[in-house]
Parts: C-alpha cells; sequence; structure tokens
C-alpha cells in the first residue's frame, strides 16, 4: 500500500513539481484549447508552470504543498512526457513529489531568504517564449470563463 506525506514545498521541488501540473493538465480541454501547440513546444509549457510556479512560491501570502509518496517505477509509461529522462531520474522506493496544491490569500509570512535567492535565480534561467499557446483561444476561454468565475470570488472556506 502506498503512503503519501503532505509538505510544503521548496525550490528543490520546482522542477518535479513543475512536471507533475504539466502532466496534470495535459489532458484538460481547456489546456488543449489553450495550448494547442503543447507537443511541439513542450518546453514552452514547462517553462509557463514553472514561472506560476516559482511565482507562487515567491508570495508570501500562499502556500503551496506537495504529496510525497514512493516512486514505484512505471512512472516514465503513465507519464509519457518529453521531460520524462530529466525529472523522472529517480531510483524505485526513494521519495519523489506526485501532487501540488497551492493555498493563496493567506497570512503573510516570512520566507527564508536563501529561498527567495534560489526561486529568483531560477525565475532569470527561464526563457517563457510561450509558443505552445493561442493567444485568441486564451482571450476567448477568459471571457467566458471569467464572469462565472466572479460568483466564487466571495466565498469563504471556514
Amino acid at each position: 500500500m502506498a503512503t503519501y506525506q503532505i509538505r510544503l514545498l521548496t525550490p528543490k521541488d520546482v522542477s518535479r513539481a513543475t512536471a507533475v501540473i504539466v502532466s496534470s493538465f495535459k489532458s484538460s480541454p481547456s489546456f488543449q484549447i489553450q495550448r494547442p501547440n503543447s507537443s511541439k513546444f513542450l518546453t514552452d509549457t514547462y517553462d509557463y508552470y514553472a514561472v506560476c510556479l516559482i511565482n507562487e512560491l515567491l508570495n508570501p501570502t500562499s502556500r503551496v504543498y506537495g504529496v510525497e509518496s514512493m516512486y514505484n517505477g512505471n512512472e516514465v509509461e503513465v507519464v509519457k512526457s518529453s521531460w520524462a529522462e530529466q525529472d523522472l531520474m529517480v531510483r524505485i522506493g526513494e521519495t519523489v513529489i506526485t501532487g501540488v496544491l497551492s493555498i493563496g490569500d493567506l497570512e503573510t509570512r516570512p520566507l527564508p531568504r536563501e529561498s527567495i535567492c534560489t526561486l529568483k535565480h531560477l525565475l532569470e534561467r527561464i526563457e517563457n517564449r510561450r509558443r505552445d499557446e493561442n493567444q485568441d483561444n486564451i482571450k476567448f476561454y477568459k471571457e467566458q470563463t471569467d464572469t462565472e468565475k466572479q460568483q466564487y470570488d466571495s466565498w469563504v472556506v471556514d
């Protein structure tokens, strides 16, 4: 039986967590509409989500959690991603991030200086060219969904 642990992500988790995020969203219809060229420009897709994740990690009112589990060995066949070789180079039984959750608008917390420096350095190294996107589709999607999303902005979870 698999065991899981939930913890705050750190800068060292960015690469793995980004791969998990992209793999999770790839089958979504909205992802396919907004990023029709993702297969051709997978690094652009990866870079976009890495920037989003880093910005969330740098946000002092957000918390980004990862789910850890033991690597079971069949992940490369399941994920079938172009970055599998670089991000899935782990040994069977090693602990890896398998899920990501971000919660925003929380109480401000101090971020460790070392983490801020590492995350900013990672951010500077990313060239987010966004060739995978279709800007017209993104604009249309936002117009169609923003009104619907506004009704949820006032919801508060106790």
